[in-house]
């Protein structure tokens, strides 16, 4: 009668078990639009944080990459692309980015640069490209796009590689509340690297079901070890 006890706590906690944690998004998509997506550029959104280079014109510039004058986030010259998908820029004032990929958004702003300026040379940069990284890796956090083109395993390689208990068969990457789920233990190493990510991707790597249960037995064994002694200490008592 004593080993009843240690039996139920430990179907406790099997049944308690629940596979790693998902976000919860509106949408659900196959994972093959991902890789259909290819090197699809960028498009610009608000709260982006651009800046505009302008060749040899450095009081019209927002952080120019052209001069000594700092382009990045912390430090250099940006503006906000704000709720209405527009930014406010020297000279030209508002206008409208939104949508548009950076090679069109100079494209846009040359347009009205040239009413003051002969052939102006414009580069449009996003300064706070990032991706999230949750979960089973060993340094989950964000993590800034310093390459216009990024793959899913490179993202994975900033974060430190997997842990021991990372589910590779259901990683999740959130796009725009849109949910994919990958299985990177069924894609050919070229479609490994044909995985890109955006910026302000969500990637997910959730736990397998098994953690739980090798953490909850690493508290539950020697809590079941106490009651079993204690049974076997009233069980020789009734004897």
């Amino acid at each position: 009668m004593y080993k009843f006890p240690l039996i139920l706590v430990l179907l406790i906690s099997v049944l308690s078990c629940k596979p790693g944690h998902y976000i919860n998004t509106d949408k659900e998509a196959n994972a093959t639009e991902l890789l259909q997506a290819g090197n699809e550029s960028y498009r610009l959104r608000t709260d982006d944080k651009i800046t505009a280079s302008i060749w040899g014109h450095n009081d019209l510039s927002l952080g120019s990459i052209f001069s000594i004058y700092s382009s990045s986030e912390s430090f250099g010259k940006w503006v906000l692309i704000d709720s209405s998908g527009n930014a406010t820029l020297p000279k030209i004032g508002e206008v409208k980015l939104s949508g548009l990929t950076t090679a069109e958004a100079a494209d846009t702003i040359v347009g009205k640069l040239s009413k003051f300026l002969v052939d102006p040379v414009v580069v449009i940069k996003v300064i706070n490209r990032e991706v999230t990284v949750l979960g089973e890796v060993k340094s989950p956090g964000n993590y800034l796009l310093d390459k216009e083109t990024n793959s899913l395993y490179e993202i994975i390689g900033k974060a430190e590689g997997f842990l021991q208990y990372a589910n590779m068969e259901r990683i999740q990457l959130i796009r725009d509340n849109t949910s994919y789920f990958i299985d990177l233990t069924e894609l050919s190493e070229t479609a490994l690297h044909s995985i890109k990510v955006q910026p302000r991707d969500i990637i997910n790597i959730p736990a397998k079901r098994g953690k739980r249960f090798d953490m909850s037995s690493k508290r539950i064994i020697p809590f079941a070890s106490a009651i079993t002694a204690i049974a076997v200490f009233f069980s020789l008592i009734k004897n």
